[in-house]
C-alpha cells in the first residue's frame, strides 16, 4: 500500500526535459491521466479553469482501489497550475500540502484508515515534447509523505510518521502510443524517515516508541511498457499476457537506523530497548514482465548494535556482505519454464559480549560465519500466479483453516460432559463391546492452499554453510519424473561437511552434549556420512534419491 501511494506521490510530481515541440497545458495534464489510467488510477477533478495559456485544476483525486480487498488509496491535491512559458514547454505547480488516506481492512476484517499528507516544498515541473511523446523534468527541495494518524473501529490514534526526500530531481518520458511506454529516473540527496508513537493514556502497558534513519545519494530508474486497455490493479495477468513489461532499480549510499523504546511490561516493570543499524550501500532490482519476475539486491557492509533491559549485556552483529537472487514464471504454460533462488550472507560476526552469553569459556571458534545457497532449475506454472481466482482460493483456504483449527479448540476445551439423565448429554453411548464412544463422522479437512508451481527438476548448485568451526558444502541434481509425486524426487546429492567431529568435542565440552550422548550422535553421524579419503575431521556423503521414495547414503538404505 505504501509502495502505490508513493508511486502516485511521484507520478503527480512528474518528471520532464526541455523540447522543441510545443505541448499545451491540457495536453500535458492529458499525458498524465493517460499514465495514471495505464497503472491502474482513477482521476477525478472538482473544478477546471482556462483562462489563455493557464489551465487551473482543483480537488485533484488520484486514487488506487482494490474493492475485493476493501482498499483504496487516494491522493487528493487542491490546486495544480499548469502555465505555458512561452517556449513551447508547460511549467506546472501544486499546492504545498495534499491529504493522503489509505483504507484496507485488518485481519479481523475491521476497516483501518491511514490519514496523512504529501508537502511539496519549492517544487516545480517542466514539460515539453508532444501531445504522443512527452517529457517531464521535476525538482523538489523537499517532499514529504507524512503519516499522522490511525482510525478503527475503537477510534483514532495519532501515529506520526514521515519519510522525506531532500533535494529530489526526476526525469521520465511518457509516450502515448499502441502501448503507455514510460522511461524515468529520479535522485535524492537524502532520505529521512521518522517515527514517534506512545500508547494512549490508560493502556495496561503504556510505551513509547522513536525511529529515526536516512539513507544518502538515492538514485533510481524505471521502464516499461503498460497495456492501455487493461486495469493492473484489478487484472495484472491479464495486463501480463498483453505485454506489460516493467523495469526498476534502486541504489543508494550509507544509511543509519536508530530506535528507542521505552515503557513498562505487564507486571509494571521497567521495559526499554535501544537499537542501532548503519549500513554502507544498499541495491535492488525488480523486472516484471511475460517473462516472469526477477527481484534481486544486496547489501554493503552493516552492523547492528543492541541493548535491552531484559538482556544482561549489549548484543551485536556485523555482516560484511548480502545478496538475493529470486527470478521465476508467473503465467500458466504447458511447458516448464526455468527459475532460480539464491541467497547469500558473508562475514556474520557476533559480537563478543553475544558469545559470552552462552560460551563465555570461548570454546567455540569465533571466525565470521557465511552461507550460500544457489538453486536453479525448472518449473511449471498451472496458474497465473496474479490471477485474482487464485488469491480468492489462497483466502478461502486460510479463513478454512482458521474456522477448523477454532472448531478443534472449542472441541478440546469443551464443556463437562453433562449428568447422566440431562436432556443435554449426548446421544451416543459408549460400546458395550469396547467401553469406547463410537467414532464420529470425522469431519472435512480444510482445503488446502492451491499451488501454482510444480517442480519439474532442481540443481543444487551450491548449498554451503561455515559457523562455529564447521562447515557443509553440498551439490546435486534432482528431478521429479512425468507423473511423479514432487515429494519424492529422483536424484543425487553430495556433501562435504568438515569440523563436525571437533564441533561435538566442543559441545560436550560446554555441556550442551552429555558424555552419554555422544556414541548415539556419531553413530547417526556415520549413518549419514563416512570419513574423507584424506582423513582429518573432514567427511562425505553420497545421497542417492530412487523412485518411490527410497533414499540410499553412501550406498546403504535409510529410507
Amino acid at each position: 500500500m505504501f509502495l502505490r501511494t508513493t508511486t502516485s506521490v511521484l507520478a503527480v510530481v512528474a518528471f520532464a526535459a526541455p523540447a522543441l515541440a510545443e505541448v499545451t497545458p491540457s495536453e500535458v495534464w492529458q499525458n498524465w491521466v493517460e499514465y495514471y489510467k495505464a497503472n491502474g488510477y482513477t482521476v477525478t477533478e472538482g473544478a477546471r479553469d482556462e483562462a489563455g495559456e493557464t489551465l487551473t485544476l482543483r480537488d485533484v483525486v488520484v486514487g488506487y482501489e482494490q474493492p475485493d480487498e476493501g482498499t483504496r488509496v487516494e491522493f487528493r491535491t487542491p490546486e495544480i497550475t499548469m502555465t505555458a512559458t512561452g517556449d513551447g514547454r508547460v511549467r506546472t505547480t501544486l499546492a504545498e500540502t495534499s491529504p493522503v488516506t489509505a483504507t484496507f481492512r485488518d485481519s479481523e476484517g475491521g476497516q483501518v484508515t491511514l490519514n496523512g499528507s504529501l508537502v511539496a516544498r519549492d517544487t516545480e515541473i517542466l514539460s515539453g515534447g508532444t501531445a504522443s511523446d512527452m517529457t517531464h523534468e521535476s525538482r523538489s527541495g523537499e517532499l514529504t509523505l507524512a503519516l499522522q494518524s490511525v482510525q478503527t473501529a475503537e477510534g483514532t490514534r495519532e501515529v506520526p510518521a514521515s519519510v522525506k526526500l531532500v533535494n529530489a530531481t526526476s526525469r521520465q518520458q511518457i509516450t502515448d502510443a499502441e502501448m503507455m511506454r514510460f522511461d524515468a529516473t529520479m535522485a535524492a540527496d537524502r532520505m529521512e524517515i521518522a517515527a514517534d508513537y506512545a500508547d494512549p493514556e490508560g493502556s495496561e502497558a503504556p510505551g513509547r516508541i522513536k525511529v529515526n534513519g536516512s539513507l544518502e545519494n538515492l538514485q533510481a530508474t524505471s521502464a516499461g511498457s503498460l497495456p492501455k486497455d487493461v486495469d493492473i490493479s484489478q487484472a495484472m495477468h491479464t495486463a501480463l499476457r498483453a505485454g506489460m513489461d516493467v523495469t526498476a532499480a534502486l541504489t543508494a549510499g550509507q544509511g543509519r537506523l536508530d530506535l528507542d523504546f521505552a515503557g513498562t511490561d505487564d507486571q509494571g516493570q521497567q521495559d526499554t530497548a535501544k537499537a542501532n543499524t548503519t549500513l554502507q550501500g544498499v541495491d535492488v532490482t525488480l523486472a516484471l514482465g511475460p517473462q516472469g519476475l526477477k527481484y534481486q539486491g544486496g547489501i554493503d557492509s552493516t552492523s547492528t548494535e543492541m541493548t535491552v533491559s531484559d538482556l544482561p549485556a549489549p548484543v551485536g552483529y556485523t555482516l560484511t556482505e548480502a545478496s538475493f537472487d529470486m527470478q521465476f514464471p508467473v503465467l500458466k504454460a504447458a511447458e516448464p519454464a526455468p527459475f532460480k533462488f539464491a541467497y547469500s550472507i558473508g562475514g556474520l560476526t557476533l559480537a563478543d559480549s553475544v558469545w559470552d552469553l552462552f560460551d563465555s569459556a570461548r570454546v567455540l571458534p569465533r571466525d565470521p560465519a557465511s552461507l550460500d545457497v544457489d538453486l536453479t532449475g525448472l518449473v511449471r506454472v498451472t496458474m497465473d500466479l496474479f490471477d485474482p481466482a487464485l488469491m480468492e482460493a489462497a483466502e478461502q483456504a486460510e479463513a478454512a483453516g482458521e474456522e477448523h483449527a477454532h472448531g478443534d479448540e472449542e472441541h478440546a476445551h469443551g464443556d463437562a460432559p453433562a449428568a447422566e439423565g440431562d436432556p443435554a448429554a449426548p446421544a451416543t453411548a459408549p460400546s458395550a463391546e469396547t467401553g469406547a464412544a463410537p467414532a464420529e463422522d470425522s469431519a472435512e479437512l480444510p482445503p488446502e492452499m492451491p499451488s501454482p508451481f510444480e517442480p519439474v527438476q532442481v540443481a543444487i548448485n551450491k548449498l554451503a554453510l561455515s559457523a562455529a568451526g564447521a562447515s557443509l558444502d553440498a551439490s546435486g541434481e534432482l528431478s521429479v519424473p512425468e507423473g511423479g509425486n514432487p515429494e519424492q524426487p529422483v536424484g543425487q546429492v553430495q556433501a562435504r561437511f568438515e569440523g563436525v567431529n571437533g564441533l561435538i568435542d566442543r559441545l560436550v565440552q560446554m555441556g550442551v552434549i552429555s558424555q552419554d550422548e555422544v556414541a548415539g550422535y556419531r553413530m547417526m553421524l556415520a549413518l549419514f556420512a563416512r570419513p574423507a579419503p584424506e582423513g582429518g575431521d573432514a567427511l562425505v556423503g553420497q545421497y542417492e534419491f530412487r523412485e518411490g521414495g527410497q533414499i540410499f547414503a553412501n550406498g546403504q538404505q535409510v529410507q
